[in-house]
């Protein structure tokens, strides 16, 4: 790095939520958290993207989500 590079803000003009495969089957693998307490992240992160107005892509490996 030349050490121009000036610090940019992130704005949510330029920025996305990106969920990938949250789905009731998959919460069983994680292991740092409870089932509730993961759930529980999950939610209040998307609630985030909804306060912030933020596009959200939701990922799922079922054809009907």
């Amino acid at each position: 790095m030349n050490g121009t590079h000036q610090y940019k803000r992130l704005s949510r003009d330029d920025a996305a939520l990106l969920l990938v495969d949250h789905q009731s089957g998959l919460i069983s693998l994680v292991q740092d958290f409870s089932p509730g307490e993961f759930k529980n992240n999950v939610l209040a992160v998307a609630a985030c993207g909804a306060y912030f107005k933020l596009p959200t892509i939701l990922t799922t490996s079922f054809e009907n989500g």
